[in-house]
């Protein structure tokens, strides 16, 4: 049987991990993360209309099984 290697262990090992990182941080200089899409720089210290900082605080998580039913 052969062991089960998570798909991030091989973007760390060619070097894609650390350019997606690179990606999303350069993101927050001009912040459009959230729908509020506010450019402020938040590597700068700098809050936009959602107030996160640089590092955003996760508040839960879970396994995501699928989109919800449409309304």
């Amino acid at each position: 049987m052969t062991e089960f290697t998570p798909a991030y262990v091989y973007l760390l090992h060619s070097g894609e991990f650390g350019r997606r990182m690179e990606q999303a941080y350069d993101l927050l200089s001009r912040c459009d993360v959230c729908a509020w899409h506010c450019p402020v720089d938040r590597r700068a210290g700098k809050l936009g209309v959602c107030k996160t900082g640089v590092r955003a605080k996760i508040s839960s998580y879970g396994p995501h099984l699928g989109e919800e039913d449409p309304l």
